[in-house]
């Protein structure tokens, strides 16, 4: 008998056809042993939904998310069928997919505002000058605590700017990728208290 190194076909169509071809070219035994498996297969997967309800929970959340009432997109029919193309796709896509998605992620990570500080530091400055209607030079005077905090907030935003640029010179790299999933998976199955 062939070894096979890959399964060829899923395992409802698999079962299909053998159904099929015991119920065409097989005895009464063979029905027997296939009746069999479609049982031993059916309560398999039962008892993986119990035994393994992250796949369950995983599953809820997403069709949840995905059929909230302000969803415009997916019904429930469209979300399972979305579900399953998730499930379908080759792991390999993903880990591309988050290679690709993580250098942006950081840099929007420490984009955020980079000048936030800087603008604080110019209000409360502004809000403690002296106008220059009141000063004796009839120029705007700033309180030198004020000009340092404007000149370390502008200093810092340059650092940030630095890191902004590095994230988005420095590749994810698959070894990274599968690290970061690895250790996400094996927190969440000892999460699992299910």
């Amino acid at each position: 008998m062939e070894r096979f190194e890959e399964i060829p076909m899923n395992l409802e169509s698999a079962l299909k056809r053998l159904k099929w071809f015991v119920s065409k070219k097989g005895n009464s035994e063979d029905i027997d042993a296939m009746n069999s498996v479609l049982v031993f297969v059916d309560l398999f997967q039962k008892k993986q939904i119990k035994t393994s309800p992250i796949v369950a929970k995983f599953f809820l959340h997403n069709f949840l998310l995905l059929t909230r009432a302000d969803s415009e997109i997916y019904n429930a029919l469209t979300a399972v069928n979305h579900i399953k193309e998730t499930i379908t796709r080759p792991l390999d896509d993903y880990y591309k997919t988050l290679q690709r998605e993580v250098p942006i992620a950081r840099f929007e990570a420490l984009y955020m505002d980079l000048d936030k500080d800087v603008r604080e530091a110019k209000r409360i400055a502004e809000a403690n000058k002296v106008p220059a209607l009141k000063s004796p030079t009839l120029k705007d005077e700033y309180r030198s605590e004020d000009l340092i905090k404007i000149a370390d907030a502008k200093k810092e935003r340059m650092m940030k700017l630095q890191k902004v640029h590095k994230a988005l010179g420095t590749p994810y790299t698959r070894k990274e990728a599968e690290y970061f999933v690895e250790t996400q998976v094996k927190e969440l199955l000892l999460l699992n208290n299910d």
